[in-house]
């Protein structure tokens, strides 16, 4: 289970560069993460499941410009890689085990947040010296520059996920038995309804936190078109999923150029 686990913290910060470092192809968000780290633990729907709810939580939470929110993509790992892991070792109800997730996250969030600002600082020192490279044609440095910027993210999203799995791990190594009987106790007795009614409530609370978006004025083209394109392949013609998925990721690639044309080339503000 130890070598599952270090392998996920692995992949997750690889997924991780994607948030600010690398791509920016949405990869680092909750509901994919939760899924690849779910595959990888042996639990792809609980991932999945998790990370949807973490995604419909905080989908309006995207790191642009200088606005530096809570570390989503740090939540959504950890997240899935506690719940899977406590699961399998303590045999814990796994529903119990989400609604907790999604509350022991948050601060863990913020956490990642006080370290990515710690990144742009260093960030802005590599900037600052590839502007010197760039000044005295030095393309080597610049190239070598870009590399550590990705390593030095890496490395800060994989010892954040080592420091909050392995203790956690090693704890209940060291005190499996008693703490598997004082949970069964726990969550099997006064903590069972209400964690119950949380489960069930959790979407609705994401989908609230979703439908805000509709309502900005940057997104709500995008959020409102997105919704009318998908009820009418999904609900009204009867489209599969997975084709719904192609066509709509087909879609996204031919505007993506056609708005980048108009916004920059044509010189139109976007509002």
């Amino acid at each position: 289970m130890l070598t599952e686990i270090v392998s996920a913290c692995f992949i997750g910060a690889l997924l991780g560069l994607d948030s600010v470092s690398f791509g920016q192809f949405q990869l680092s968000r909750p509901v994919v993460t939760g899924a690849v780290i779910g595959y990888c633990l042996g639990d792809y729907f609980n991932g999945l499941l998790l990370g949807a709810l973490l995604e419909l939580i905080w989908a309006g939470s995207l790191p642009i410009g200088g606005h530096v929110p809570p570390d989503v993509t740090l939540m959504g790992i950890l997240g899935v890689i506690w719940l899977i892991m406590i699961s399998k070792m303590t045999g814990w109800n796994i529903n119990a085990l989400m609604v907790i997730m999604t509350i022991i996250v948050i601060p863990i969030g913020h956490a990642g947040n006080s370290s990515e600002v710690w990144l742009r600082r260093f960030n802005n020192r590599l900037i600052a010296k590839a502007g010197n490279y760039l000044e005295a044609g030095d393309f080597t440095g610049l190239y070598r520059l870009k590399w550590w910027g990705l390593l030095f993210n890496f490395t800060r999203i994989l010892l954040l996920l080592l420091v909050f799995v392995l203790p956690v791990h090693w704890l209940i190594n060291w005190w499996g038995e008693p703490l598997r009987q004082g949970g069964e106790i726990l969550l099997n007795g006064q903590l069972a309804i209400p964690l119950k009614v949380y489960y069930y409530l959790l979407p609705a609370l994401g989908l609230a936190a979703l439908m805000s978006l509709f309502y900005r004025r940057d997104l709500s083209l995008f959020m409102w078109g997105g919704f009318i394109w998908g009820f009418l392949l999904i609900w009204v013609v009867k489209m599969d999923v997975l084709w719904y998925t192609i066509y709509t990721l087909g879609l996204v690639l031919t505007l993506v150029p056609v708005i980048y044309l108009l916004v920059v080339k044509k010189g139109i503000e976007w509002r």
